[in-house]
């Protein structure tokens, strides 16, 4: 029975094993612009799902958490366009619980320093079967003042309102490409219908590069990343990011959460925003039925909501 295992690989990073192979790595430090995994491997061949610096978005690192704005500080890029206030993260504190990564994480004022945010994040790893695992995320944010979380606008321009969970699929992916998400009515969404429009998972398949032989001559090895939502969020029916127009890009480059697409976030002291979320790196064919196996189960009634705003 294969176990997970975490292991210090450096001073800022570990390592994730299930007791044959290296599974993933989490990373920080100065070196990135966010913690983060990379490389996101599947569990059978180790073949890589993740991308980390690629030339057209050096400061997307795999599969991470960041902010796009914490009041006046743009927080999901360094400072490319003349922003005179930036947040960056600063990690505080890591240790390992079992099969978890917690870390306490600041996100702070570039120039002055000032605290914007502190988030208490929990990556807890598990095994599905054989081809499958998952990082279940667990991210409670906090702060001592009144806080504004904003993005982009959406829907103009088509491509906005990302922030919070993403993922950058490694290039390889494109290729036989296929995204689907089961929408919230229960229905089956598919390319570019996904983009905007909430749903219980959304997913990306295409071809790994790295397989080993012996496989098909022919056919591409398929490898499955799958981003799943939980019900209690602080936004109801949250929307998914999946889109791969902007900058002209013709395929999905980036996918993620979309909660702030069409609104805006209060963190107010005293009343901390809870996120929780599931990525499932998995390989070869996935039914739509498997996927919404992997789905948090359903909850009780929602309790009230946090303050939220219109659109922005």
């Amino acid at each position: 029975m294969s176990t997970i295992r975490i292991l210090e690989s450096g001073a800022t990073s570990f390592v994730v094993q299930d007791g044959r192979h290296e599974l993933g790595t989490y990373s920080w430090g100065e070196t990135w612009q966010h913690p983060h995994w990379h490389p996101l491997r599947t569990r059978r061949t180790g073949a890589v799902l993740t991308s980390r610096a690629p030339f057209d978005h050096p400061w997307h690192c795999g599969h991470w958490w960041a902010w796009k704005q914490i009041d006046d500080a743009i927080c999901w890029n360094p400072p490319l366009h003349g922003e005179t206030s930036s947040g960056v993260a600063r990690v505080v504190a890591t240790r390992i619980e079992g099969p978890a990564i917690i870390q306490e994480v600041v996100w702070q004022r570039e120039q002055d320093g000032e605290e914007l945010l502190r988030e208490e994040r929990a990556m807890h790893i598990s095994l599905i079967d054989d081809d499958s695992w998952r990082i279940d995320w667990d991210i409670l944010c906090s702060s001592v003042q009144p806080r504004l979380l904003t993005a982009t606008l959406w829907p103009e321009p088509s491509w906005g309102g990302y922030a919070g969970l993403s993922f950058r699929p490694a290039r390889s992916l494109a290729f036989n490409e296929q995204v689907r998400s089961r929408s919230s009515a229960g229905g089956l969404l598919a390319g570019d219908a996904c983009h905007g429009q909430p749903g219980r998972w959304l997913a990306y398949t295409g071809a790994l590069d790295d397989v080993p032989l012996p496989r098909p001559p022919r056919a591409a090895p398929l490898g499955t990343v799958a981003l799943v939502a939980h019900p209690d969020n602080p936004v109801a029916d949250e929307p998914w990011w999946a889109t791969g127009t902007a900058n002209l890009h013709s395929r999905f480059f980036c996918l993620g959460s979309g909660f702030l697409m069409g609104r805006s976030l209060n963190v107010q002291p005293g009343e901390p925003l809870r996120f929780r979320y599931r990525c499932v790196m998995s390989e070869g064919e996935t039914a739509s039925e498997r996927l919404d196996g992997w789905s948090f189960p359903a909850t009780e009634p929602r309790s009230p909501q946090p303050r939220a705003q219109g659109s922005i």
